[in-house]
C-alpha cells in the first residue's frame, strides 16, 4: 500500500531537488551559527557575568549616591494693564534666561560663589498654563523645603520686576488722567469766557435795538443813516453771536469726549488693570522627581549585558585570529 502511494506521487524536477537541498543546508547552517553563539556565551560566561555584575553594582552605588530632587509648583496670574498682559510668556522666559537675571537667580538661590550662574537654569522652570493669563513656576531642590524656597525665590524676582513695570504704568496712567482733566478744565474755562462774550453781545444788541426803536420815526436823512448803521451793527453782532454759539457747541462736544475719556480711564483702572499675584501657592512635594533609581539600574543592566556579549565575541574572535596566525 505504501509503495502504491509513493508511486502515485509526482516526481520532483532536478531544480526543485536542488532548492530543497539548499534550504535544508541553510537551516542547518543557521542552526550551526546559533549553536556557535550559544557555545561562545557559555564559554565566556565568566567574562559576561563579571562585566554585568561590575556595571550593575556600580550603577546601584552611583544611584544611591545621587542626591534626591524635589519639585514644588506655583500657579501665577500675570498682571494686566489696559486689558493686556503686563508681559507676555515669551518675554518673561526670555528675560529669565538672560545673563542679568540668571545672576540674580543664582544669588537668590544661594548657589556657590564662583560657580557658573547659568546652572541656575537647573533649579527652575517657567511654563505656560491655562492660556496667556497664567504661568506655572517650578522650583527644584534637594529637599521638599528647599524646592519650596527656590520656587518662592523665583516668584519674588518676578514680582519685583512686575511691581516696577506697574509703577511705571501707573505713572503713565495718572499722567494721562491729569492731561485729560487739565484739558477739561481749559475747555470749561473757554466755554465760560465765551458765555461772557455772549452776554456782552446780547447787551449790545439790546442797546442798539432800543436806539433803533427810539429813532424809528427819524425824519432827516442823517438820522436814517444812523438807524441803518445800528441795524447793520445788530446784524453783525447776531452773526458774531451765532459763530460763538457754534464754538461753544464744539467745546461742549469736546467736554463730553473728555468726560467719556475719564470714565474709560476709571473703567480701565477698576476692571482692566490687575497686578501679578499668586493663584496657587507652592507646597512641599511628597515625592521626588529624580533620580529614578529603578529605571537607571535597569538601563545600566541592559547596557552591561550588551557590553558583556560584545566583549565575549571580541575575545573569541581575537583568540581564533591569533590561533590562525600560529598555524599559518
Amino acid at each position: 500500500m505504501e509503495n502504491l502511494n509513493e508511486s502515485n506521487q509526482p516526481a520532483l524536477s532536478p531544480e526543485a531537488d536542488k532548492l530543497i537541498i539548499k534550504n535544508q543546508e541553510k537551516v542547518e547552517s543557521d542552526n550551526i551559527i546559533l549553536m556557535d553563539y550559544i557555545k561562545i556565551i557559555l564559554k565566556r560566561k565568566i567574562i559576561i557575568g563579571s562585566i554585568v555584575l561590575i556595571i550593575t553594582v556600580a550603577a546601584i552605588i552611583f544611584n544611591l549616591l545621587l542626591p534626591s530632587t524635589y519639585e514644588a509648583r506655583a500657579l501665577i496670574y500675570i498682571g494686566r494693564y489696559k486689558n493686556k498682559p503686563i508681559e507676555t510668556f515669551n518675554e518673561i522666559t526670555s528675560i529669565f534666561n538672560s545673563d542679568e537675571y540668571l545672576k540674580q537667580i543664582a544669588s537668590a538661590l544661594s548657589l556657590l560663589e564662583g560657580s557658573d550662574y547659568s546652572t541656575a537654569k537647573n533649579f527652575f522652570t517657567i511654563e505656560k498654563d491655562k492660556g496667556a493669563d497664567f504661568l506655572m513656576i517650578k522650583g527644584r531642590g534637594k529637599t521638599p523645603e528647599i524646592a519650596v524656597k527656590n520656587t518662592n525665590a523665583i516668584i519674588g524676582i518676578l514680582f519685583d520686576r512686575h511691581d516696577k513695570l506697574f509703577s511705571t504704568a501707573k505713572k503713565t496712567f495718572e499722567t494721562e488722567i491729569i492731561l485729560i482733566k487739565e484739558d477739561r478744565e481749559k475747555t470749561l474755562a473757554d466755554i465760560k469766557a465765551l458765555n461772557e462774550v455772549i452776554k456782552r453781545i446780547e447787551k449790545d444788541i439790546i442797546k442798539y435795538e432800543t436806539k433803533i426803536q427810539e429813532k424809528d420815526n427819524a425824519q432827516s436823512e442823517a438820522q436814517g443813516r444812523i438807524v441803518e448803521s445800528y441795524i447793520n451793527l445788530v446784524a453783525s453782532l447776531k452773526t458774531e453771536k451765532e459763530g460763538i454759539l457754534f464754538e461753544i457747541s464744539k467745546l461742549n462736544l469736546a467736554l463730553s469726549l473728555n468726560d467719556q475719556a475719564l470714565q474709560q480711564k476709571e473703567f480701565e483702572k477698576q476692571y482692566e488693570t490687575n497686578q501679578t499675584k499668586i493663584e496657587i501657592a507652592p507646597i512641599a512635594p511628597k515625592a521626588k522627581i529624580a533620580p529614578n533609581r529603578r529605571r537607571n539600574v535597569i538601563a545600566a543592566f541592559s547596557l552591561a549585558v550588551i557590553l558583556g556579549l560584545l566583549t565575549a565575541f571580541a575575545v573569541e574572535y581575537f583568540q581564533k585570529y591569533k590561533h590562525k596566525l600560529k598555524n599559518a
